[in-house]
């Protein structure tokens, strides 16, 4: 687990005018080490760093469509959108998909951290702390820098599997890492990594308990709820396999120039399950025998898999220009695309006139690309005085693709729908930002920092945002800090040209029915008083303390302020009663309810985040821990829409009790000659699932949950090592759902797919084996 940052360590990130250590820096960077994160023994990049970092939070999503593709990541619970992500200090390009499930992050779009494979990381640097003034849009709660090995000592094969009590989710990953020569001096560190991982299952049983059927259904309906009292239900991780390939190259350029470019490019298929349709729910497909003869239809499940690719390529030159001034010329290219196929289903429309229908379709996908050119200048004017400057130029390009004419027909294929003629595009759009900041070292024990940067979407218009960040040492090992700073966010593509068809759960119903979500910027959006969507925009306050002996004991403490402004919110299903105009124009277009994208939210986080770290000789020991909590301000609701809840209480949840409002681990590790000890802790506080009723008395709070891992590694040689780590020792789940939440359906979810914790996959055993040559 984390062990801390020692004070002397230089970090990059957060610091464009000169690298410093984090005693001398002026705001929160932690440095998670390659050990930290595979001492996790998660193969997912986005897990391990769930339990490696107090802040961070992400964990796989069960019954979510899409979304069971990506695991929604935010550090301090501000959303997917708002944290920066980067590879070698170059902005890694957002995926195609934005969450439309009522998930943590719902609404929202973020980075595909399982593209990234962990094999091929050196360490992750996480600047704690609004960034707007130095990165540009996204850096609200803060940036993650992916720090890529450049030069390995030994070439590493690493071999894992594991596990779960319940005898499911078997996974197998094999990664291969190396270091070959590259020209007079030059280096390619190549990585090579490869996962496969089955599914879980913790579906509840609710037979005929769930409220599908009643005296007066078939007979054959109530066998089946009978004999199969989870209904079907698969409910829990996705299985899914997935290739990596990774090269990082550098040769230098004179003496104090280096040429460098990064490529990588994953290939990821992975399958989620949607609704079991009830037999209850599908009389039609069952009145039409092509599923079954009469009295024997068993309802049929539908799968939603995702094929997702991921490019990322970096070709730069870091040059020397003498005189104390570099400038790095880069130019970074980035894409994510998923295209969908969804199997063991039906088109219910087409089946209705034909007497039959396709069971497998291909409903479309989503690609989205960006190219990004920079040039960053530094200059050392003296010991004291550091400056930095620099010019980006970014297109981004977002696609919907059309799916094949079975899944489009009439109300489309069962679980998604194909994405229409009418839906399908290509948007794209460009934006110029212009960057600048000063570090001053008025005296040996104060600095400060002063940065501004100004940025103009084609779209969604322009932006100044500023920093103000001073740092005081008290002595050597002791330092004060503090940051204050605006930010913004600007509006995804996903979240201005999404428009589509999908089946879900509706507020008062039990079974999946059609939904529609309304593209912004169309007459439908506007009619409803939905205006073109605009930037979000942020104030952002920081103060801390940074403090150690010098003598193995280090730590920090951090009290944070983030108000967000004009946040975009994926709004409530939006209904008309029949009769009245929003109910006959949702009755014509064959759908039961709307959703739209609009700037209305204004929200206000609150914490603190702590690390300490004690190391003494083989013995090192960490305490860290984050607490959170987010409020809604205000929801601005458009006048057209009258006394209609835009975004009701349950929505409002997701974004304020979704995740722990606190997070906090205890963790130890030792090292001899011949074996490693681990055993790390981490509590994961509360958080609330919330009931669709005006009253909050039947929401449901979540209590806290205390995960124990353990790690043992034996070292045969110096070079080969084999490593047990049993995940969740203690076999913790999170609290049954009750069924007063309204969030189980019918009694199908154990556990609620609607907030986050630990995950929901009880006690796992890993074991890999390590050689290095």
């Amino acid at each position: 687990m984390q062990e801390g940052v020692s004070l002397d360590e230089v970090l990059v990130t957060g610091n464009r005018n000169k690298p410093r250590t984090a005693i001398d820096s002026a705001v929160p960077i932690d440095n998670i080490r390659t050990s930290d994160i595979q001492n996790v023994g998660e193969a997912s990049i986005q897990r391990a760093l769930t339990f490696a970092i107090p802040s961070f939070n992400a964990q796989d999503q069960a019954i979510s469509d899409a979304t069971a593709g990506f695991a929604p990541a935010d550090i301090r619970g501000l959303g997917p959108s708002r944290t920066l992500v980067l590879i070698n200090g170059k902005r890694v390009n957002q995926q195609a998909q934005a969450y439309l499930n009522r998930t943590p992050g719902k609404g929202e779009v973020g980075v595909n951290l399982a593209a990234i494979p962990m094999a091929a990381i050196e360490r992750v640097e996480v600047l704690r702390d609004g960034a707007s003034s130095q990165y540009g849009s996204d850096a609200m709660a803060g940036v993650m820098n992916f720090i890529l090995r450049k030069d390995s000592a030994f070439s590493t094969i690493n071999a894992g599997t594991g596990v779960t009590s319940a005898g499911d989710g078997f996974q197998f990953n094999l990664d291969y890492n190396t270091t070959l020569p590259f020209g007079d001096g030059g280096r390619i560190n190549l990585t090579l990594g490869y996962l496969d991982q089955a599914l879980t299952n913790r579906a509840g049983s609710p037979g005929l308990a769930s409220g599908d059927t009643s005296a007066s259904s078939p007979q054959h309906v109530i066998d089946w709820a009978t004999n199969n009292p989870t209904l079907g239900m698969i409910v829990g991780r996705p299985d899914l396999k997935q290739k990596n390939i990774l090269v990082n190259i550098s040769h230098p350029v004179g003496e104090n120039s280096e040429f460098y470019t990064t490529h990588s490019f994953s290939d990821r298929w992975n399958r989620s399950f949607a609704y079991y349709r009830h037999p209850a729910w599908r009389g039609d497909v069952d009145a039409s025998q092509f599923l079954a003869p009469t009295g024997q239809f068993e309802g049929y499940h539908p799968t939603f898999e995702g094929s997702i690719q991921d490019h990322f390529n970096v070709i730069g030159l870091d040059l020397d220009l003498g005189n104390d001034w570099r400038v790095d010329l880069s130019v970074t290219h980035g894409s994510n695309s998923i295209d969908y196929t969804v199997n063991r289903s039906v088109n219910r429309s087409y089946l209705a006139e034909n007497d039959w229908s396709p069971r497998t379709f291909k409903p479309g996908g989503y690609t989205f690309s960006n190219v990004i050119q920079n040039a960053d200048f530094t200059k050392t004017f003296s010991d004291k005085v550091s400056f930095s400057a620099g010019l980006e130029l970014k297109e981004e390009t977002f696609a919907a693709i059309k799916g094949d004419p079975f899944s489009r027909w009439g109300s489309g294929s069962d679980s998604f729908a194909g994405i229409s003629s009418e839906q399908e595009g290509e948007w794209s759009r460009n934006n110029v930002g212009i960057y600048s900041g000063v570090d001053i070292d008025f005296t040996e024990k104060l600095l400060v920092s002063v940065a501004g940067r100004y940025e103009d979407y084609s779209d969604a218009g322009d932006n100044f945002s500023w920093k103000l960040a001073s740092r005081y040492k008290l002595n050597q090992t002791t330092a004060l800090r503090a940051s204050v700073s605006t930010g913004f966010r600007a509006p995804t593509l996903h979240q201005q040209k999404i428009s589509n068809t999908q089946y879900i759960i509706v507020a008062g119903s039990t079974e999946p029915l059609l939904q529609g979500t309304i593209q912004n910027g169309t007459a439908e959006a506007r009619s409803l008083g939905i205006d073109d969507l605009t930037n979000e925009t942020s104030q952002n306050f920081t103060a801390g303390i940074t403090f150690g002996n010098g003598n193995g004991f280090s730590g920090s403490l951090d009290f944070y302020n983030i108000k967000v402004n004009d946040r975009v919110l994926f709004t409530s299903q939006i209904s008309g009663e029949p009769g009245t105009d929003l109910g006959n124009r949702l009755q014509q277009a064959g759908v039961v309810a709307v959703q739209a994208w609009i700037n209305a939210g204004n929200t206000n986080t609150t914490g603190m985040d702590f690390v300490i770290n004690w190391k003494k000789d083989n013995l090192n020991l960490g305490l860290n821990g984050n607490f959170n909590k987010t409020t809604i301000d205000s929801i601005d609701t458009p006048t057209e829409l009258g006394s209609v809840d835009i975004f009701d209480r349950r929505e409002q949840s997701l974004i304020i009790n979704s995740r722990p409002r606190s997070k906090v681990s205890f963790t130890v590790d030792y090292s001899a000659d011949k074996f490693e000890l681990g055993l790390y802790n981490t509590n994961f506080g509360p958080v609330t699932i919330a009931n669709a009723d005006a009253s909050s008395t039947l929401d449901q709070e979540l209590s806290s949950k205390l995960i124990t891992d353990m790690r043992v590694t034996y070292k045969f040689t110096p070079n080969l090592s084999l490593t047990g780590i049993i995940n969740n020792a203690f076999d913790v789940y999170p609290d049954v759902t009750d069924q007063s939440t309204g969030g189980t359906a019918g009694g199908r979810f154990l556990y609620s797919s609607e907030v986050s914790q630990q995950g929901q996959l009880g006690r796992n055993y890993n074991l890999s084996l390590r050689y290095r040559f």
